[in-house]
């Protein structure tokens, strides 16, 4: 009787066991029309405008290669190169009349070629999908969705872009509609169907101060088919392809970082010279000039003349907007916030190959020098929003605008001649 009790008393205990052990999986991994990936890191973003970086830099960091935002953003080479289009060359008219714009680096390096080229240094396989020529797009988005799916049962986190405004954590902004009805890049981490939820994470709420927001966030899985669907219909009017989709996969240990840091430093010059080879195809238009020649194409329509003819069309445009919208610094919002971002990922791009290229003297060189060009474009973006102040004040002083026209030109060829020593060192 008492054996009969003790075995009685086992079973119960590894039935209890059992049960405890399944469910400790079950809400772990996958469970009934979903699956949770655990475990994936969460990386802000630093600048508010690369979003697509820090969602890689989430994947790369989860397949266990750490590497930060900071060299990531100098292996893309973000802080070795710029574009510009000339305003006259521009399709639309509110961009023609709009004053000189230098868009920073990261929006020529985030590219197919340029994951490919992150891949081989890391050692990792970049699985990027999209659907093309679709002319339904619930079927597209069904297709889409499969795909994602697949990707997390295998426990694979998976970069998509979607449209920020359908997201329940901007909603809520006080400016929402008119700062985030823009397409936005994050991680999808799990989904729930059972329950009609998808789970991500974010890099924008970390930038805004608030990463718990950011990080393993539930949606409401119709938001999310809505923030989808939306953001890829622009997406698909430029490129005839959308619903995006990148996966990340180990497939070797990859290079150290001191050679990686180095074959990039190749790549990286000659991007700050302009040379095709060096960018996706994709981004090399006829308008759009890239590198060294972007600066000088720059300079060309700072010239004091040029600049003082267009001054009184931009107050007109900056009073139209003010009542529209109520917006201060109109035309000038973006040529002032890229011109603080290319100062920080020249900073970024300095402070890694310092980290990394201990022992290339020439490399360390080249990255005093960034630093101090870094400076240099820091200082022209304070110069130029003296500039912005000066002639949107009521105030206005035509000789004081010369002044700082004659500064933001000096600064200006300040920054060639830099560049100008680093290629030819």
């Amino acid at each position: 009787m008492k054996e009969r009790r003790r075995w009685f008393i086992v079973f119960v205990i590894f039935s209890v066991l059992l049960s405890q052990s399944t469910f400790l999986a079950d809400s772990s991994k996958s469970f009934d029309n979903g699956h949770i990936i655990k475990g994936v890191p969460y990386i802000s973003m630093e600048t508010g405008r690369e979003c697509e970086l820090s969602s890689i830099a989430m994947l790369v960091n989860y397949l266990g290669k750490n590497y930060s935002l900071h060299e990531l953003f100098y292996l893309i080479g973000a802080g070795h190169t710029i574009s510009y289009t000339p305003p006259r060359k521009s399709s639309n008219i509110i961009s023609k009349c709009s004053p000189p714009t230098l868009w920073m680096g990261s929006t020529q390096c985030f590219w197919k070629e340029d994951w490919y080229f992150i891949s081989n240094l890391l050692g990792i396989r970049c699985n990027i999908s999209y659907i093309e020529n679709y002319t339904d797009k619930e079927t597209a988005w069904n297709q889409y969705w499969t795909r994602v799916k697949g990707y997390i049962k295998q426990d694979l986190p998976v970069y998509t872009q979607i449209n920020m405004s359908k997201l329940s954590y901007y909603q809520h902004k006080d400016d929402f509609p008119s700062k985030y009805n823009m397409c936005h890049a994050i991680v999808i981490v799990g989904y729930n169907e059972s329950n009609g939820t998808v789970c991500y994470n974010d890099g924008e709420p970390g930038f805004e101060g608030h990463p718990e927001e950011g990080f393993y966030v539930y949606e409401n899985l119709s938001n999310f088919h809505d923030a989808v669907i939306t953001a890829d219909e622009s997406i698909y009017i430029i490129y005839k392809k959308s619903f995006c989709t990148i996966t990340l996969e180990n497939v070797s240990k990859g290079l150290s970082k001191s050679v990686a840091c180095e074959i990039t430093f190749v790549r990286n010059m000659a991007k700050m010279r302009g040379l095709k080879w060096a960018y996706d195809p994709i981004f090399l238009t006829e308008d759009n000039i890239v590198g060294e020649k972007a600066i000088k194409a720059f300079k060309r329509d700072m010239k004091i003349w040029k600049v003082l003819l267009k001054i009184p069309m931009w107050q007109i445009m900056n009073k139209i907007a003010n009542k529209i919208s109520g917006e201060s610094n109109f035309p000038f919002n973006t040529s002032l916030e890229f011109l603080k971002i290319i100062s920080q990922e020249k900073s970024f791009a300095s402070e890694t190959m310092i980290k990394n290229c201990r022992s290339n003297r020439r490399i360390l060189l080249s990255a005093y020098k960034l630093e101090n060009e870094s400076k240099k474009w820091n200082e022209l973006f304070n110069m130029e929003k003296d500039f912005v102040n000066t002639i949107l004040s009521r105030r206005f002083s035509m000789m004081h605008s010369i002044f700082l026209l004659v500064q933001i030109n000096r600064i200006i060829n300040e920054i060639i001649d830099i560049e100008n020593e680093m290629l030819l060192s």
